[in-house]
C-alpha cells in the first residue's frame, strides 16, 4: 500500500460543549486492481485529549412585546387594570450556558418568552437578561420598564365640580 499523507480541514464534529474529546478518523481504501474489495480494512487514527473552549456568550434576540428591545419604555396605565409585557429572548450556547431574566423569573432557558406584569401602580423596573458561559464570560442586556398610574378621580363635594364651602 502506497503511504499518503490525507489533511482533513473544516470536518464537522457535532461537537457543541466545551470539555476534553478525542476524535477518531476511519479512512477505508478505495477498492483497486492491487486492493481488491475482499481486502481493503479502514484504518483508524485518534487524537489526543484537544481541549474544546467555551464559546463566547451571544444574545441572539432580546424583544419586546414582538419588537427588538429599546433601552428604556414608558407605559401609561388603564384604569387600575395592570400592564402585561411580552418579553423574548434567543441565546447562542451549549448546556453550559446560563441564562438569567431578572429581577424575575430567574433562571430561563436558552431560548423563551415570559409574561411580566406591571402595576397598578406606577413603579419603574429594570429587565436585565444575563448570559454567563462556562468560563464565566458574561454578556447582558437590559432595559427600562417604566409604568405611569392614571391621575386619581378628582373628588366631587356634594354641590357639584367646582362648587366649595358655601358658594
Amino acid at each position: 500500500m502506497n503511504s499518503q499523507t490525507l489533511v482533513c480541514l473544516n470536518v464537522p464534529t457535532g461537537v457543541q460543549d466545551s470539555g476534553t474529546y478525542i476524535f477518531e478518523l476511519q479512512v477505508t481504501p478505495k477498492p483497486t486492481q492491487t486492493n481488491p474489495p475482499a481486502e481493503p480494512s479502514p484504518i483508524i487514527q485518534k487524537t489526543e485529549p484537544i481541549q474544546i473552549k467555551p464559546g463566547p456568550v451571544q444574545i441572539q434576540e432580546f424583544t419586546i412585546n414582538g419588537k427588538i428591545a429599546k433601552p428604556k419604555y414608558v407605559f401609561v396605565l388603564k384604569d387600575q387594570n395592570p400592564l402585561m409585557v411580552n418579553v423574548s429572548w434567543k441565546v447562542k450556547g451549549s448546556k453550559n450556558t446560563k441564562v438569567n431574566l431578572l429581577p424575575a423569573p430567574g433562571t430561563v432557558p436558552l431560548q423563551g418568552k415570559a409574561n411580566l406584569s406591571f402595576g397598578p401602580t406606577s413603579v419603574t423596573q429594570t429587565l436585565i437578561l444575563q448570559v454567563t458561559n462556562a468560563k464565566g464570560e458574561q454578556q447582558n442586556r437590559s432595559v427600562v420598564i417604566e409604568t405611569v398610574a392614571p391621575p386619581a378621580p378628582v373628588a366631587q363635594g356634594p354641590r357639584g365640580p367646582g362648587k366649595c364651602c358655601g358658594q
